[in-house]
């Protein structure tokens, strides 16, 4: 045991070791990582436990948030458009991000979800926002091709209530000028 250095091989599964780990080691499924002082080595194996469950947690709530973006999907722009005002803060998510990325001419209803209650829902919506204006401007024609420049009036992620209003007020202020 007096052989040990301070760095040592622990057996995590190998995306646990990718995501955890900033080492080239975790590419080939070991970390390399110092143990925290304090922490004692007979407790890693129990910390690397919570730590996976952490990602198998993670990995459900992705696989679950993309079907919800699929059934979304299917419903087509009005059920797109109704998934907006959902309670659950999951589903607005969903359906700002979708949006965006099919290009829905639905700019006052995201314009809307940046005060939701829930930081992602904003900036899902700010996403989206940045990229409907982006494909408003390119259908104005190549006449305009110099002019055009990226629009992002926020909110950034932490916001507080009045620059959220402010950040609203500017994307309404944008649409109306640049597309009625």
């Amino acid at each position: 045991m007096s052989g040990l250095s301070p760095r040592y091989l622990c057996s995590v599964p190998l995306l646990a070791a990718a995501l955890a780990c900033p080492s080239k080691a975790a590419a080939q499924g070991h970390c390399c990582c110092r143990p925290s002082a304090g922490v004692s080595v007979a407790l890693l194996p129990v910390l690397q436990a919570v730590q996976l469950q952490a990602l198998q947690q993670q990995y459900l709530q992705t696989v679950q948030l993309d079907g919800l973006v699929r059934d979304l999907a299917a419903q087509g722009p009005g059920g797109v458009k109704n998934a907006l005002a959902n309670q659950q803060a999951e589903v607005r998510w969903a359906a700002a991000r979708l949006a965006g990325t099919q290009g829905l001419p639905l700019h006052d209803e995201l314009i809307d979800l940046l005060t939701d209650s829930h930081a992602q829902v904003r900036q899902a919506a700010r996403q989206s926002l940045v990229q409907l204006s982006a494909r408003a401007q390119s259908q104005v024609g190549r006449k305009r091709l110099a002019a055009r420049r990226k629009v992002d009036f926020g909110p950034t992620p932490y916001a507080n209530a009045s620059s959220q209003a402010k950040a609203q007020q500017q994307w309404r202020d944008w649409w109306a000028r640049n597309h009625n």
